[in-house]
């Protein structure tokens, strides 16, 4: 289907949110080897996290330059996020029974059960738990921590569907896009932290962060052609200008350019024996991405894992998970993202 580096990316990205994971998890987030990489500024997840923003902007320009109206983009990226993530908290709250020490019926009979359900699938409202679930854990009470960033992925589809009347306008949409990213480099630059102000449950700090990797991928789309022409020296040069930002502590300053060039330059490419792992083994990614949590607590509840058994054993489990997930949930929903599921009309 598609002879890219894409789904491999994707893959490499969800899997070291689950390295990361596995350090915080078991108690040892410190020692998160990435740090010693970067020079103390950055953990694995933080380039999984900005990598899936990258090719999301990306690709989902490419989506909206092709839909038929805002209802066929709306109906694809919803096709897309929500068959997969109703079967995941459905999963979870059984799962979180075994793990709560409560009889059957206390724990079905429980509202925290419920709320955590109907609190999950809307995205932008606070998630605090179950009763009693994980509570003793090194990471306390959170059953999944990586479903956070979702509302911000979503968020960044609906303010690209500004430009959904232009969107054929390349050349003025290269303005637009060029003019946010130099406002939001500039607005990151001053404000965002490691440690941003949450607002009930949103981050204005990371809702700017993630929306100008968002939006440096989407501009990179414009000028696909440029980059399939040159993309291994924009590799090289993005690579070097990462290199630099480790050793010269200025990673803040360059990481949404070195990180995006690296990500769409080698995305494009076409390695052997990678090029076209979506179609040996279908994307796995989201499942990896929303199971491996709860099923990472789960294993520290149960057998008090280390880092290292902790990462592998639920790296088999997760890739299990997200293998059916895939093949029987988000696969055969995706069929659907072209027929008129919404009574769409022309907009």
């Amino acid at each position: 289907m598609h002879k890219n580096n894409f789904d491999f990316l994707r893959l490499l990205f969800s899997i070291s949110v689950l390295v990361s994971h596995s350090y915080a998890i078991s108690g040892t987030e410190s020692e998160d080897f990435a740090l010693s990489i970067t020079n103390g500024q950055a953990i694995f997840s933080y380039f999984g996290l900005r990598g899936f923003f990258i090719l999301s902007g990306f690709l989902i320009f490419q989506s909206l330059s092709r839909s038929t109206s805002i209802l066929d983009y709306l109906q694809k990226r919803i096709l897309r996020i929500y068959p997969g993530l109703i079967v995941m908290a459905i999963a979870t709250c059984i799962l979180c029974y075994f793990a709560s020490n409560q009889t059957f019926s206390s724990y079905f009979g429980t509202w925290s059960v419920y709320k955590y359900f109907f609190r999950t699938l809307p995205l932008f409202m606070r998630n605090d738990g179950i009763n009693g679930v994980f509570i003793n854990n090194p990471y306390p009470i959170t059953i999944n921590g990586s479903l956070w960033t979702i509302p911000y992925e979503f968020l960044c589809y609906i303010i690209l569907l500004s430009f959904y009347n232009i969107r054929k306008n390349i050349a003025l949409i290269q303005k637009y896009f060029l003019l946010i990213i130099f406002l939001l480099y500039i607005i990151n630059i001053l404000i965002f932290t490691n440690k941003p102000r949450f607002y009930y449950f949103l981050s204005g700090e990371y809702l700017l962060n993630f929306l100008l990797y968002f939006t440096v991928g989407a501009y990179l789309a414009t000028i696909k052609t440029f980059i399939e022409k040159y993309k291994y020296w924009i590799l090289v040069f993005g690579v070097i200008l990462l290199l630099i930002s480790f050793h010269f502590y200025l990673f803040r300053y360059l990481e949404y350019f070195s990180i995006s060039f690296i990500v769409i330059s080698f995305g494009l490419m076409a390695t052997k024996g990678i090029n076209d792992l979506g179609n040996k083994i279908g994307d796995l990614s989201y499942g990896i991405y929303i199971y491996g949590f709860p099923v990472q607590q789960a294993l520290v509840y149960f057998y008090r894992l280390d880092y290292e058994p902790l990462f592998l054993y639920s790296l088999t489990i997760t890739c299990i998970l997200a293998y059916f997930s895939w093949y029987f949930v988000e696969k055969p929903a995706l069929k659907y993202k072209n027929i008129n599921l919404l009574n769409q009309s022309k907009i």
